[in-house]
């Protein structure tokens, strides 16, 4: 699918092979180790991360993790919590560790005792790149691992992480590696409405692809076997010779502080297309006049979606686009909405009207949302996919109130559940995986294409 050719700024760079279209695998591969966040714990089973109906059985013997049932209590001893269930309940971690700095020595520890605890894996050194050659998808996840740059700045001590209970403890210069490169290294696993949930190490995706704020591919996560698995999928058409990226992070992040924090946690200024435009663009915090925002709204929705109307209304024939937009396309009275105010605002009062409004105004709200997202995400993106879902799910329930008085024409919520699945489809879990958390977007699609299949039969 693709290979690793050389890279003056970024090492190496995953290059396709062949022409790849939106929805197809790049990169399919099992996760090392993983630790659930803090505000998971206790709620998910800390071997397969899901979030079940019945009550979770609690480790009696350091009192820190919880399991579905015995399989995943087996499966996690087995792996890695005989190692370090005596040393957890006592281990005490250094006042000076901010709460990152925790969950990430403890996520060391989960990889040591996984993987790093044995007579032929001890000893272990950190790789030179050039010895894993282009092919890397081929390459073992460990090797992968041992080859990642670590971030130089940090300077962690053997004491950060609990202490593994093994005769064979790693050497000092791969357990320094480990420690400094898991920070900058690790993925945040998500369920299948994007909620972060754990921290995980998929090394051959870590060394494969690099960052870019609009990016060509996005992983989605679950679990298949004994294994959390994560699928990295094409979210746009991809030629031959062009380099395959991901998103380190949110790439809604206004752009001074998505540099910014791209500079602190992966140490590299980013310079992709998108940045570039936006340092041209010259968004300056605080240009956002909320004294302007309905006019503001309608523009933004005439900018993105064919719309004949000079105060648009939900009467027009709007179309969710098939493409995405650029933002040196971007008309220069709208390039105030990009300071980040405007995202934040706009969420807040669409999640507000869709718990309190029973008008078709969420409706509203939330196709300026989608406008806003079409000039900041692909339009294949994750996200496009759940918010279109989440629209029609409000069209719908208009419906259900009035349908005689609904200003919501029936064949749009029909467009809304088609463009919803037409994304989804590409970039969302793969129906019939096993999600986190049981039911996913497919599972409330297929309900509510049910649901308008029945009012239509019912109604002709």
């Amino acid at each position: 699918m693709f290979v690793l050719k050389p890279d003056p700024a970024a090492r190496s760079r995953a290059v396709a092979v062949h022409d790849i279209l939106p929805g197809t695998t790049v990169l399919r591969s099992s996760c090392l180790a993983t630790i659930l966040l803090p505000d998971e714990k206790g709620e998910r089973c800390d071997e397969c991360l899901a979030s079940p109906k019945t009550n979770l059985k609690r480790c009696t013997g350091c009192f820190r993790y919880w399991y579905c049932d015995s399989r995943c209590q087996e499966l996690a001893w087995k792996s890695h919590h005989r190692k370090l269930c005596k040393t957890l309940k006592s281990f005490v971690p250094p006042e000076s560790s901010s709460p990152d700095q925790i969950m990430d020595g403890i996520l060391v520890s989960h990889l040591i005792a996984s993987h790093f605890a044995t007579e032929a894996t001890c000893n272990l050194v950190p790789k030179k790149s050039e010895q894993l050659g282009d092919s890397l998808p081929e390459m073992d996840s460990i090797d992968a691992l041992l080859s990642l740059v670590n971030n130089s700045t940090l300077k962690e001590e053997p004491h950060a992480i609990p202490p593994i209970t093994s005769r064979y403890q790693p050497n000092k210069k791969l357990l320094n590696h480990l420690l400094t490169t898991i920070d900058n290294n690790h993925w945040v696993i998500t369920n299948g409405y994007l909620k972060a949930i754990a921290n995980g190490v998929f090394p051959i995706a870590s060394r494969s692809f690099n960052h870019s704020c609009r990016p060509s591919a996005a992983p989605t996560y679950f679990y298949e076997g004994n294994d959390i698995i994560m699928e990295v999928r094409a979210i746009t058409a991809i030629v031959r010779g062009e380099e395959i990226t991901v998103s380190y992070l949110d790439p809604a992040t206004p752009f001074r502080r998505r540099r910014q924090q791209l500079q602190d946690l992966y140490m590299f200024k980013c310079c992709c297309e998108r940045c570039q435009i936006e340092e041209a663009m010259a968004v300056a915090s605080g240009t956002f006049d909320d004294q302007n925002v309905d006019d503001l709204e309608a523009r933004l929705l005439r900018a993105t979606f064919p719309v004949k109307e000079e105060r648009p209304t939900l009467s027009y024939n709007i179309r969710i686009p098939l493409h995405s937009f650029s933002l040196n396309q971007l008309p220069g009275e709208l390039v105030p909405l990009f300071d980040g105010h405007f995202l934040s605002d706009l969420s807040s009062r669409f999640s507000w009207s869709c718990s309190e409004e029973k008008s078709s105004r969420p409706v509203l709200l939330g196709l300026s949302l989608l406008a806003l997202y079409f000039w900041i995400y692909p339009r294949n993106y994750p996200l496009i996919g759940l918010h279109i879902l989440e629209i029609a799910k409000i069209a719908w329930n208009s419906f259900l109130r009035d349908a005689d008085q609904s200003t919501i024409p029936f064949e749009f919520l029909i467009h809304l559940i088609e463009s919803a699945k037409d994304v989804i489809q590409i970039s969302g879990p793969r129906e019939g995986v096993r999600l986190f958390d049981g039911l996913g977007p497919w599972d409330e699609l297929r309900l509510l294409e049910g649901l308008v299949d029945d009012d239509v039969q019912m109604n002709r």
